[in-house]
C-alpha cells in the first residue's frame, strides 16, 4: 500500500473526502468496529470464497479466476479515488492468493478486519480531540 500510494499519489482533497468517513467520536470508534469485523467476514466471504469458487469453475483457470475477483472487489471500490481503488484491487489479488495458499478464508478475515481497524482506529488516536 505504502508503495502504490508514493507512485500514484492521491490528491488531497479526495484525502480529505476520505478523511471524513474515517471515525471522529467515541460513537463512531464503535460503528467502526462493528463495521469493520463485519467487512472482514463478509468481503471475504463474497469475492474470496464465492466469486473466486464461481470464476475458477466458469474459466477452469486459478490465476484468471484470482484476478478477476480482484477486478470485480476493485469495480465495486470505484466510489474512492482511483487511486485508492487500484491498491484495493492489489490487495484483493493478495487476500485471494492467501485463501488459495491456505485453503481457508479465515486468514484473510483477520487480516481483512485488521487492516480495516487499523485504518480507522489509527486515524481517531492521531486526531485532536477536544477535551471535555
Amino acid at each position: 500500500a505504502s508503495i502504490l500510494g508514493s507512485v500514484l499519489r492521491p490528491d488531497t482533497d479526495d484525502l480529505r473526502l476520505i478523511q471524513r468517513l474515517l471515525p471522529h467520536t467515541v460513537g463512531d470508534v464503535w460503528l467502526w468496529l462493528a463495521i469493520s469485523l463485519s467487512a472482514g467476514f463478509c468481503e471475504e466471504f463474497l469475492f474470496r470464497g464465492y466469486l473466486l469458487r464461481q470464476f475458477q469453475a466458469l474459466t477452469g483457470s486459478l490465476p484468471l479466476a484470482l484476478t478477476l475477483q480482484a477486478l470485480v472487489y476493485g469495480a465495486v471500490h470505484l466510489v474512492l479515488p482511483y487511486q485508492l481503488a487500484v491498491s484495493v484491487t492489489v490487495l484483493a489479488l493478495l487476500l485471494g492468493t492467501l485463501a488459495v495458499w491456505q485453503k481457508s478464508l479465515l486468514p484473510g478475515m483477520i487480516v481483512h478486519a485488521a487492516i480495516d481497524l487499523a485504518g480507522g482506529l489509527l486515524s481517531f488516536a492521531a486526531a485532536p480531540h477536544g477535551s471535555a
